[in-house]
């Protein structure tokens, strides 16, 4: 339904409302530079690093002038950060097994 990539993405939308982050998605013109097929991680790192660096200028550069320079260091950042967003899931899934065995022996043991 939400399609959501990652269990760190699942809790954005039950922490803050799939409705209002879509809102402020709608609202924040920083979206319009941010490829749908990055992580998670390197879209919340790269809105936050524009908006940052924009507040450092003094408003001097424009928030599109700062993304588009932006641009190649979220692209390079990527594939580490899908890489840690994979390790992070992965142990999730394990830890979610060892319960599931936990359970199952003491329910047999019982």
């Amino acid at each position: 339904m939400t399609e959501t990539g990652s269990e760190a993405e699942l809790c954005d939308y039950l922490f803050h409302g799939f409705n209002e982050k879509n809102y402020s998605e709608a609202a924040d013109e920083i979206g319009e530079f941010i490829d749908d097929d990055w992580s998670f991680l390197t879209k919340e790192q790269f809105r936050a690093a524009v908006r940052t660096m924009h507040k450092l200028c003094g408003g001097a550069k424009t928030i599109e002038a700062i993304a588009k320079d932006m641009i190649p260091m979220a692209v390079a950042s990527d594939p580490v950060n899908k890489a840690n967003e994979a390790q992070v899931e992965k142990e999730r899934a394990e830890r979610a097994i060892e319960r599931a065995a936990k359970k199952a022996a003491k329910e047999k043991a019982a």
